[in-house]
């Protein structure tokens, strides 16, 4: 029997037939099914009777499974297989870890939280339907975020503008300057990481970009690294807001506005923050939807009903409209205004003056370049 690399195999799409598993591959099968079973029974500390309801199956076809595993029968490991209802069903050990893949429609060889099953009844959705369109939206946001640190240098953040001038004439989107960056990110240790953004910024790529020495009297040098820092800190935070919007819209799909009212509002007003405040993406299209998440949001936070959280919407929306790139630049502007006064009728200086000086300065910004717009 040829010897086929498992790996190889293992990260290639199988399909759903079952005609999939062919002979050759078979030995290898029953090697790794038979190292899962044994890991998932002694490590997990699963009994044949709890290994069985993890899998929505009789106990008697767990037990046919491993007798068979055990005995060599390899015809009959596939079809006891398909009686758990799985076209595939592996472990693979790395090291410490263990990795397990079920195929079932029943269950999953790993411990998923309440919500998420709560999550995936609510969509409509099997448990491993939802696991598998949650690990493909991830899949999508983790290659959305390689392109971050692009994103980030093209905006108007105060980091990126002083690492475009560091980078003279060149583009911050030319492919050579992509893939350095790439490099530095991908330096093990943050401290090497914030060296390697360092010696790039200074032009020293091509020395591998983790030499840590500079003089501290060297104001440059000290500037570079707090470049570095803040670079560091900016994708951080960028990331975190990527991962804060992606849990919101699916949270949505529980806590709809029928059955949590003030939760779904909650939710609404703190990804119109999001949007507003998200550096990944067009900034005019992120505007919108942070206008849209707060006007959705005022549907339940009336003034009435919940009067500081209703001002809280009005003073972001104010926000919004003042950098709205969409539309009239004098509606915009009026929107705006219109909004900072709608909150100043809670926050008032008496009630609240940390917030009515906040609200304030931003009134005087509108008023200043609505004046100039005239």
């Amino acid at each position: 029997m040829n010897k086929y690399n498992f790996q190889d195999w293992l990260n290639t799409k199988v399909s759903d037939d079952s005609e999939v598993i062919l002979a050759g591959k078979l030995e290898y099968l029953r090697l790794y099914l038979t190292d899962a079973m044994r890991e998932l029974r002694s490590k997990a500390g699963l009994t044949q009777a709890q290994l069985a309801e993890k899998l929505g199956v009789q106990q008697a076809a767990v037990s046919k499974l491993e007798s068979a595993l055990k005995d060599h029968e390899l015809e009959s490991v596939l079809k006891y297989l398909h009686t758990l209802g799985a076209d595939l069903l592996l472990s693979v050990k790395q090291g410490e870890e263990l990795y397990q893949v079920s195929d079932t429609e029943s269950g999953l060889l790993v411990d998923v939280p309440i919500e998420v099953r709560d999550l995936a009844s609510t969509a409509g959705m099997s448990l491993r339907e939802y696991v598998q369109a949650a690990i493909g939206h991830f899949l999508q946001q983790a290659v959305s975020i390689r392109k971050f640190p692009t994103a980030l240098l093209n905006t108007d953040d105060s980091v990126a503008i002083r690492i475009r001038e560091r980078l003279g004439g060149r583009s911050p989107s030319n492919s050579e300057i992509i893939s350095e960056l790439e490099k530095c990110l991908n330096v093990a240790s943050e401290e090497d990481r914030i060296f390697a953004i360092k010696n790039f910024l200074a032009g020293n790529t091509a020395s591998g970009g983790t030499n840590r020495d500079f003089s501290n009297e060297n104001d440059d040098e000290v500037e570079l690294l707090d470049l570095a820092e803040g670079l560091l800190d900016r994708i951080d935070e960028g990331f975190e807001l990527e991962q804060s919007i992606a849990h919101d819209e699916t949270a949505l799909q529980v806590y709809t506005r029928e059955a949590f009212p003030e939760k779904w509002a909650e939710i609404q007003s703190r990804l119109g923050n999001a949007y507003l405040n998200r550096i990944y993406g067009s900034r005019a299209e992120n505007l919108e939807q942070s206008i849209t998440h707060y006007e959705i949001a005022l549907q339940v936070y009336t003034r009435e009903a919940f009067p500081e959280k209703w001002a809280e919407v009005q003073s972001r929306l104010g926000n919004a409209y003042l950098n709205r790139i969409y539309g009239s630049r004098a509606e915009n502007l009026e929107q705006s205004i219109t909004h900072y006064e709608a909150a100043l009728q809670v926050y008032t200086h008496e009630a609240f003056p940390g917030k009515w000086v906040e609200i304030k300065k931003h009134l005087e910004v509108a008023d200043r370049s609505q004046s100039k717009s005239l």
